[in-house]
């Protein structure tokens, strides 16, 4: 990259602070957060490490956890799906993303990840 490294690193900074994460897993337990009840077993959703959805469906999170994030504002959405979710399963909520967002690109990426469904990324 052009220019000294304190112009670089500061650019870097800017561009990270402006992608918000979404991360959607299951419940070990039952807890209250945020105002939000979380019964174990539920699938919750996090936002930049905020706990933001709890609920039965992965769909309602999903959508709940999107909204969060501000999508009508991103271009590009990055989703990793964890060691739980299979190729198909991701390609699904990918095809979710596309119909709620159409003017958002979605990539999808085996994660791997062991304790998390999916990771989303979103700039």
């Amino acid at each position: 990259p052009d220019g000294d490294l304190e112009e670089t690193a500061a650019a870097m900074q800017e561009l990270a602070a402006s992608v918000a994460t979404g991360e959607l897993t299951r419940a070990t337990r039952s807890v209250e957060i945020n105002g939000i009840t979380v019964n174990e077993g539920e699938m919750i959703g996090l936002v930049d490490g905020k706990l933001c959805a709890a609920d039965t469906s992965l769909e309602t999170v999903l959508k709940q956890v999107l909204a969060e994030m501000d999508m009508d504002e991103r271009e590009i959405v990055t989703l990793y799906y964890g060691s739980d979710v299979d190729q198909e399963q991701a390609d699904l909520i990918a095809q979710q993303i596309e119909t709620l967002y159409p003017d958002v690109e979605v990539e999808v990426h085996a994660g791997k990840q062991p304790h998390y469904h999916y990771i989303i990324g979103a700039e």
